[in-house]
């Protein structure tokens, strides 16, 4: 796939490219990473019945778990951002619709 420039309903551009060639790697990461926490995470979801069942309430109980996926979530948003070479980006902003024929 070559790069071709595409323009949204707005008219702004963004560059396709062509899908990283690690892309399978890429993805046996992020599975890898997500059975790796996954029973830690399922496992504390499954515990709260029993601490609730002990008394404590139920703000207490879920906070730690809140605070965990907000830090899984800002995580994500962090690394999306500065990972190289994403397949849909904006063209450089300091030369706008170079590449584009003229309207």
């Amino acid at each position: 796939m070559e790069n071709t420039l595409v323009r949204d309903w707005r008219g702004r551009a963004y560059l396709v490219t062509a899908p990283p060639s690690d892309r399978r790697r890429m993805f046996a990461l992020a599975w890898a990473s997500m059975i790796a926490i996954a029973p830690l995470q399922y496992g504390y979801a499954a515990a709260v019945p029993a601490f609730l069942a002990e008394g404590r309430s139920l703000a207490t109980v879920l906070l730690p778990l809140a605070a965990w996926i907000v830090c899984q979530a800002v995580t994500a948003f962090l690394l999306s951002t500065r990972l190289p070479g994403p397949s849909l980006r904006r063209p450089d902003a300091a030369q706008p619709d170079r590449h584009l024929p003229a309207r």
